[in-house]
């Protein structure tokens, strides 16, 4: 009896063990991606800065500078389906609309997805099926709003396509 008690124990504390390992790394994965979607969605806001700058200081037209915006963010792409888009918020909540999207056309109505709106700066967690793809995955997009424009900025992608991000040595630190 003894015997079969310290082995079920050390099976016990195994399990425990290595569900708390393969916890740490979820929460290690889920915050690699995060930090990269952030990264890339802080970058493009200090271009968008940069620009809105320059409308300031008449050296360009909103237009001019809308127009190298569209050019900039249609031309970003991260795994095979991660990608940036804009929302215009002008009208929030009533009404929010595609500005840039790979997929979408300028005037898009997407108000049925008023969190990513609400959220202003953050994180958003969802399942849903990307255009062209067949199956249900879980995305993770990062938003931040750029007032001067009315826009809010989205970079997303699927989750599953940035493993690359994390590596056995990152692993290795974390652990």
């Amino acid at each position: 009896k003894v015997g079969n008690w310290l082995i079920h124990r050390k099976k016990t504390v195994l399990l425990k063990t290595t569900s708390s390992i393969a916890s740490s790394i979820e929460l290690l994965y889920n915050n690699t991606i995060e930090t990269h979607l952030k990264t890339i969605a802080e970058t493009n806001i200090t271009f968008m800065k940069s620009l809105y700058k320059l409308v300031q200081e008449n050296k360009l037209t909103i237009e001019q500078a809308k127009k190298i915006l569209e050019n900039f963010f249609l031309n970003q792409r991260f795994g095979q389906n991660g990608h940036i888009y804009t929302l215009n918020v002008k009208n929030a909540p009533q009404k929010i609309l595609i500005d840039y999207h790979p997929n979408f056309p300028t005037g898009y109505d997407i108000t049925r997805l008023k969190k990513l709106y609400m959220l202003g700066k953050g994180y958003f967690h969802c399942k849903m099926k990307f255009p062209g793809s067949i199956k249900i995955q879980e995305n993770i997009s990062y938003t931040v709003d750029f007032k001067p424009w009315n826009i809010v900025l989205v970079v997303v992608t699927i989750k599953s396509e940035l493993k690359s991000l994390l590596t056995i040595k990152k692993v290795n630190k974390f652990l």
